[in-house]
């Protein structure tokens, strides 16, 4: 027992040796986030960190001797032990030398580290600044600026609309640790001062932006004036403006105007408009050209005078002249003519423009031609102008020469003994007055321009001399040749032959010329006339049937037992009766009868081209069968063939003799047309496809309404059929009562569709 006792101390005190062997002291503190320059206000925070140690350490904060901290932590897993500590800096921080210390202590040792403030700064209080902000220009004013609490000391500039100025002086003082700075700056205000700013700026350590206040100067001065422009140039009569252009810190201030010099300002006449800082010179006249200058004066002061504006009046060039005002010149010599006008002013005001047949050739005031030609005769226009207008005057130039040769064909070919007319013809200015005339060598007595000669046998020379004012042209000379041939050739352009009396007289050709015209009309005027008319259309010769005739005294011949049968492209005969149909044009059923009543006649149909009945319908004829058994049968009936109906025999038609259409047909008809026309606009209307009409509008909007049902509808519809079956049936019977045919329109079915003609 007291073995088992002994080894279990003796396991215990080993444990103990192993464990105190296994036992460290903690690493050295690092401290972190500490800024040696503080300002003082702000807060900072210091991390303590150490590492190692067995046991773990713990770790507190001391401000010199004082712990005011000890909130450590061990990061789990690591032998790190970390204590933060937060807190204001206070400018005693630095005056007292206060020492920031972490220490990291364990069983086995106790270690520190510490940190000290160099300096602690102190912001400075806002800046104050005292003196003027408005003064009159010319006044000497100090202003001062001050800031309180700065450490260390803050500095103060002064600023003028953003620009360092210098000259201010600075007195510092301190109290508690901290200083006062105060600063002046003294200016003498000039007038420019006025609107501007004075800043003043305080900059310290521990500011990131300066602190500043500010003063804007109002400056009480004279008002400064100018007008522009230096010149004005008005045209005389009309209203010239100028306005005084004033800068003045002072809104009131007033205007005076002078002119060229004069101490005394314009007032308000007739002559002069003012209005605040402008004057308005009222139909300008010359003694309205001068100097106008302005002054603008408010309660600092009157501004020296303006600038000076010259008015100058300018008039419209007029009075155009050129001298001399006609010019006449010789081909080959020269002339000088000279523009001028009147304006205002004079000098350098007028440009001049000399132009000759649409062409710019000058623009000099004086013009002078060299060496004149034919082509320099004509008008010469010069315009003066200035800025407000123009003027111009024309001047025209005769240039003059001698006669010179203005034939075409000076050789002629006549026969002998044929006339001739021999033209002097001159290009002359002026114009040739005398002509003197030469056969061969010798003078003829004539002196007109026109010499009346004889072709001779051979070849004759004449010569003529053109003279006007300025002397006489060269020789102009023609040669005449005369021929024995009848075949000689007619005078060649340029001379005029006499009469041979083997041609016509222009009167006589011109006759004829309109005689025919007139012909030509006459005949267009009968074709015209003739085609308006219609008579000159071709007349359809109406073809006929030949109707056979029977004697007297020989036996009847036996009625036929068909009807020839007539067909169209568009419809197909019906057989009826065991006879072929005959389709007839429905214009005419013609009934041509013999002259023995007792025998038989026949009927056929043909197309008359002054009628304008249709064409479409269809008729049968036939011969009843008492016609085939007696030779006295003569009955002919006439059927609609469109529906066959047998059972029904109408009174027959007496149509003894051929029936034609007269007028009164032809406007029935017409009539009849209309009134189809009119059924089937109103058909398109019922059926929606022309405008809708009032009673199918009305149905229309009873319908949408549902106040008609079907039946309703039904009846309407079956009166409304009855009532066109009626209408056709009336004029089926005018129809048969005058004319023995149906008209157009009458039902397959009708009962007058039987024609029996006994």
């Amino acid at each position: 027992m007291e073995s088992t006792n002994l080894l279990v101390l003796l396991l215990v005190k080993l444990l103990a040796v192993s464990r105190v062997l296994s036992l460290s002291v903690p690493g050295t503190p690092s401290i972190t986030g500490f800024d040696s320059s503080g300002i003082a206000g702000t807060s900072q925070t210091l991390t303590c960190t150490s590492v190692g140690g067995d046991p773990n350490p713990t770790l507190w904060w001391y401000q010199n001797s004082t712990q005011v901290d000890s909130s450590f932590q061990v990061s789990s897993g690591t032998s790190t032990t970390v204590n933060t500590y937060t807190f204001v800096v206070q400018q005693s921080h630095e005056l007292d030398r206060i020492q920031f210390t972490c220490t990291a202590r364990n069983t086995q040792a106790s270690v520190s580290s510490s940190v000290q403030f160099a300096i602690v700064y102190v912001s400075p209080g806002n800046p104050t600044m005292t003196g003027p902000s408005t003064f009159n220009a010319g006044d000497s004013n100090t202003w001062y600026c001050q800031t309180v609490g700065g450490y260390p000391a803050p500095s103060i500039g002064w600023y003028l609309d953003g620009e360092v100025i210098t000259g201010g002086a600075s007195n510092i003082s301190s109290a508690n640790n901290t200083y006062t700075v105060l600063s002046s700056y003294t200016r003498t205000a000039l007038a420019s001062d006025h609107g501007k700013t004075l800043e003043c700026r305080i900059t310290h350590a521990s500011l990131n932006s300066p602190k500043t206040t500010t003063k804007t100067f109002t400056v009480y001065a004279p008002p400064t004036v100018s007008i522009t422009p230096d010149v004005s140039n008005v045209l005389s009569g009309s209203d010239l403006t100028l306005t005084c252009s004033v800068s003045s810190s002072l809104l009131s201030y007033t205007v005076s105007w002078y002119k060229d010099g004069s101490s005394s300002f314009l007032t308000a006449s007739s002559t002069y408009s003012l209005n605040g800082d402008t004057i308005t010179i009222l139909t300008v006249e010359q003694a309205d050209a001068g100097s106008y200058s302005c002054i603008a004066s408010n309660s600092a002061g009157s501004s020296p005078y303006s600038n000076s504006v010259q008015v100058v009046l300018y008039t419209i060039p007029t009075s155009g002249t050129i001298s001399p005002s006609n010019v006449t010149v010789e081909l080959g010599e020269s002339f000088t003519v000279t523009c001028s006008a009147v304006a205002s002013p004079v000098t350098n005001t007028l440009s001049y423009s000399w132009q000759f047949g649409g062409n710019e050739i000058s623009t000099n005031p004086v013009l002078t031609v060299t060496n004149v030609q034919k082509d320099d005769d004509g008008v010469y226009l010069c315009t003066a102008t200035n800025s407000f207008g123009s003027t111009s005057a024309t001047v025209t130039a005769d240039v003059q020469y001698l006669p010179e040769s203005a034939v075409t064909d000076p050789s002629l070919t006549a026969a002998v003994g044929a006339s001739l007319s021999l033209s002097c013809d001159t290009d002359a200015n002026p114009g040739a007055t005398d002509y003197i005339w030469f056969k061969g060598s010798a003078i003829l007595s004539i002196t007109e321009r026109v010499n009346s000669v004889q072709a001779e046998s051979g070849t004759t020379t004449y010569t003529c001399r053109a003279t006007n004012s300025i002397g006489t042209s060269s020789d102009i000379t023609f040669t005449v040749t005369g021929t024995t041939s009848d075949s000689g050739s007619e005078p060649d352009t340029g001379a005029s032959t006499g009469d041979t009396g083997t041609g016509l007289s222009v009167g006589v050709i011109v006759a004829i010329v309109l005689g025919i015209l007139f012909l030509l009309f006459i005949i267009i005027l009968i074709i015209v006339c003739c085609i308006c008319s219609g008579s000159c259309k071709k007349k359809d010769k109406k073809k006929r049937r030949v109707v056979p005739t029977v004697v007297p005294d020989e036996k009847p011949r036996e009625q036929p037992a068909y009807i020839e049968t007539y067909t169209t492209p568009r419809h197909k005969p019906r057989p009826y009766s065991g006879f072929e149909p005959s389709i007839i044009s429905r214009k005419h059923v013609d009934v041509d009868m013999d002259s023995d009543e007792n025998r038989y006649g026949i009927v056929y149909g043909g197309n008359y081209p002054d009628t304008n009945r249709s064409t479409t319908s269809r008729f049968l004829l036939r011969a009843p069968p008492t016609a085939v058994e007696s030779e006295n049968g003569t009955i002919i009936s006439v059927y609609d063939d469109s529906n066959h109906v047998t059972s029904k025999r109408k009174r027959p038609v007496n149509l003894p003799t051929e029936h034609t259409y007269t007028e009164l047909d032809s406007v029935r008809k017409e009539k009849r047309r209309r009134t189809k026309k009119k059924k089937r606009h109103h058909h398109k209307r019922e059926s929606g496809e022309g405008e809708e009409s009032p009673p199918r509008k009305e149905r229309r909007e009873r319908d949408e309404y549902g106040h008609r049902d079907g039946s309703q509808r039904r009846k309407e519809r079956r009166e409304e059929s009855n009532h066109r079956r009626s209408r056709r049936e009336r004029r089926e019977e005018e129809d048969l009562g005058e004319h023995g045919y149906i008209s157009e329109g009458s039902p397959p079915n009708s009962r007058n569709n039987l024609v029996v003609d006994e």
